[in-house]
Order: C-alpha cells, then structure tokens, then sequence
C-alpha cells in the first residue's frame, strides 16, 4: 500500500499553498470554467513561482501520485483536474512582462487572455489570444490557440518565441527552436503532457487599440441566405478580416433592444483591422437580407476580445465537439442550419473563419493537423440540470457526425469535450512523433493520465486509477 503523502513536508518546501478535501478554499480552488467537471484532487498545491511548481513534481514523483496541471481552468474537457491527484494549480502565477523594444510579452501560466491583452494594448501590440477574455493563455497556447488576429498573425502558438518548461524530474529548461527545440515542437499544439510551462514568452505584433466591429443579427427563419452572403464576403483573401458565423440565444442584455434578449438568431460577427473599413461597406451585401439588427463601427479591442463573455459564465454546464471544415460549401451551410434548428435552451454552433497565416505554416512544423481547413466547427451543448445531460451529449456527437463529409480527418483538442481515444484524429501524423518526444521527456509518466499522446501500452492501466486526462487546462 503506498503510504500516505506528507502534506506537511510539502508545504514547508514550498511558498504557496498546500490545500487538502478539508482546507478552507479546497472547493473554491477545485472548481472549473465548465461546471460539468466535478473532481476531487487529492491536493491541490496552489504555486506561486517556478521554484513552487519544481518543488510539487518532485513531490508527487516521490509520493507515487498522478499529477494535473492547471493554468486558467477554462477547459470543455476537464484535462487539468482528475480525481486523487495532486493538482498544480498555476492560476497564482501572473506576472506579465512587456518587451516593447522587442515586440516579445513573457507572461506566466496563471495570466488570462484579457489580462495580456490589456497589457499589450497598453503599448498599441499583441498577439493572438482566444475569443472569450477569462480563457487561460496556458492551455490556449498547448492546444494551439485560435483567435480573431490569426488570419493575419497565426495561431497562437505559432506565435510562442520560448517557454520556461518544469520536466518530469523537476528540472526547468527553456524550450525554444534553438534549445530543446523537440519539447519546443510538441507545446505549439501537442498540449500539455510533456511538462509543467511556467511562462511563455510570445512575438507581439503592431495592433492599433481600436479595431473594426460588424455585428448582424438575423432570425432563425433566414436560414441560409444571409450565411451564404457571409460566407462569400469572407472569402476576400484580405487577412486583416475575420468572421464568426453563430446560432445562439442572444445575451439578456441591456444593451440590446428588449425584444432581442433571450431570442435565438444568427449572428454574423466580423473584424477588421483595417482602417479603410470603419465604415462596413464590405459587409454591406449582408443588407438585403433584413437583418434585425445591424451595427457597425469601431470598437477597442479589448473589448472585442470580452464580446462573448456574458454567453460563457463560469460555471456553465457544457460539452463541446469541433471539426475542421475543409470548404464551407453550399450543402456544408445548409447543414449548419439544419443542425442549428435542433439547438436547444442556450446550445450553440458557431463557424469560425480560419486561412491567411494560419496556412503559412506547413504540416509537420507543429503537432497541429489543420493547416489547410477553411473554417472551425464548434458545436457547444449546453444543459440546466443533470437530466439534461445525456441529451446534450448525444445531440453534439451527432451534430459533429453531420458535418463528417465536409471535414477534415481531425478535430481540435481544445474544442473536444472527450478527448480520451480520439488521439489519431486530434494529432494524425504527428502522433508518432509526440510519442517519442513522451517517451523521452516523461518516461515514467509523471504528467500522464489517460491523455491522448499517452503511449498505448499504458493507457489502459492509468484511465484505470486516474479519471481525469492529464494536461494544462485553459
């Protein structure tokens, strides 16, 4: 029987805290974004420098304990918490430093997507970050990273210069293309089972702090044919715009007219970074089809990037399915529609336009497989209580299978709401190559659980002991 860790010796090892089932703030530090991951760690070890995050490795390496790694918590899949585990929760760590000489951001694992972007705009720069302001920059950045500035700039981690890495022996590197450059391959979309990231230092690129937002909002009876126009005004090669395609409810929000909040509508949400195009004419042809709704105008980007907050609370009960659609065709619309009709209670699906830099970068220069694809699927079921679950599960599968023969073979990690055996869509051919790179940085497992890049001879006898997969969660 393997004996009980000593707690004690671990928190006089280290600055943060140490908090087990029964500490003060144990249940506040366990809880996730997505509502619908309910686990209990073992302990929960709250660091609050690197020195912190070496000291736990080493810990749960000598106690025998699986370890999760957590950065925001703002994850579908749950991959950073598991039950009986010892949680590394970085959410502490926040410090941001901006190199604005060098155009480079170093920020720790704890930092949200809002918090760098309002540091970066202070100086007129930034980089790709997600699209909902509360979104970590950890898991964002493992998973790959998608985001209104990608078509001009990449993704996410395509962006990332360097990374300050704790490995499985509780040793800290920095990874980049020149040191350690195969630890370096595997975090720009491998995810995070490789090591513990204690900070990411990004490219930052010219961003004026106030950018382009066209907002269309139309009823469910529309169907297709503002879609379509939409589809064809985003399909100019002009990198500095970028589109989502949304069915939703809207927001009970103030700021929309009374008869809007709660209703549910297609809303056509563009971007530009354009100064030419404040005054929305590329998105004019959207006119004819008698919107309900229509602004244009410019907007800081800051908030832009907190635009789809109100929709995603903490606490949220969700599960997520995506895809890569290799053209959005006529009949791949079409489909849309038909699976956005079967949508219920605050359920969404949303297109998101991808091409431009994204593209630049060839297959097999990171673990990501979706270099080629013309938009993001994400189909997002959500349910009010337990009863509903089971429904909301299946309608997002079969949703997602719809969409089968217009996709890529591959889905995205972070947008997967049950990663666990989907590892050769999620990675394809880079799989073996993210196996060797585990096998030789994390040989005894240390940052396993039953995540996909875990070598098979292993998996099934860890999913046993350890429910939750591991990784750094967003």
């Amino acid at each position: 029987m393997t004996p009980q860790p000593d707690y004690d010796r671990l928190r006089r090892a280290i600055a943060g805290e140490v908090l087990e089932p029964a500490s003060a703030g144990y249940d506040t530090a366990r809880a996730m974004w997505n509502g619908a991951v309910d686990r209990h760690p073992a302990a929960i070890l709250r660091c609050t420098a690197t020195a912190d995050v070496a000291a736990a490795v080493r810990f749960a390496t000598d106690a025998q304990l699986p370890l999760t790694v957590r950065g925001g918590g703002h994850g579908f899949s749950g991959l950073a918490i598991a039950d009986d585990s010892l949680l590394i929760d970085t959410s502490p760590m926040k410090r941001i430093t901006v190199d604005r000489e060098r155009s480079r951001a170093f920020a720790q694992p704890g930092v949200l997507g809002g918090e760098l972007d309002r540091a970066t705009q202070a100086h007129a720069l930034a980089t790709t970050l997600g699209t909902i302001s509360h979104t970590g920059i950890a898991g964002l950045t493992l998973g790959g990273g998608w985001g209104w500035l990608m078509r001009q700039y990449g993704l996410t981690c395509d962006n990332l210069i360097s990374a300050e890495v704790v490995l499985a022996d509780g040793q800290t590197v920095r990874a980049s293309e020149v040191a350690h450059p195969d630890l370096f391959w595997a975090l720009r979309g491998g995810g995070g089972q490789f090591g513990a990231v204690t900070e990411y230092e990004y490219a930052l690129h010219p961003l004026d702090p106030y950018v382009t937002v066209s907002q269309w909002v139309f009823a469910p009876d529309a169907g297709c044919r503002p879609l379509l126009t939409a589809r064809d005004i985003a399909a100019d090669p002009d990198r500095a715009r970028d589109m989502f395609i949304t069915s939703m409810c809207l927001p009970d929000s103030p700021q929309l007219p009374e008869h809007l909040r709660g209703a549910r509508a297609y809303v056509i949400l563009c971007m530009s970074t354009n100064t030419s195009d404040r005054d929305g004419a590329w998105m004019a042809p959207l006119a004819q089809h008698r919107p309900l709704a229509a602004v244009t105008g410019p907007r800081p980007y800051v908030d832009l990037q907190a635009i789809a907050d109100l929709q995603n609370p903490h606490g949220l009960l969700a599960h997520c399915k995506g895809a890569f659609i290799t053209e959005l065709t006529d009949q791949a619309l079409m489909t849309f529609v038909e699976q956005a009709e079967q949508l219920q209670g605050t359920s969404l699906m949303y297109l998101h336009q991808m091409g431009g830099a994204v593209g630049d970068v060839r297959d097999g220069e990171t673990p990501l497989q979706c270099r080629s694809a013309d938009y993001a699927l994400n189909i997002v079921a959500r349910w009010e209580d337990p009863e509903g679950e089971a429904t909301a599960r299946m309608f997002a599968g079969q949703a997602a299978a719809a969409f089968d023969r217009f996709g890529m073979d591959t889905v995205p990690l972070n947008f997967e709401g049950d990663p666990v055996g989907l590892e050769s869509r999620i990675y394809g051919s880079s799989l073996p190559r993210l196996k060797e790179i585990k096998a030789k940085l994390d040989p005894h497992d240390v940052f396993g659980g039953a995540h996909p890049a875990v070598p098979e001879a292993r998996v099934a006898a860890i999913a046993d002991v350890r429910p939750g997969p591991s990784a750094v969660g967003v």
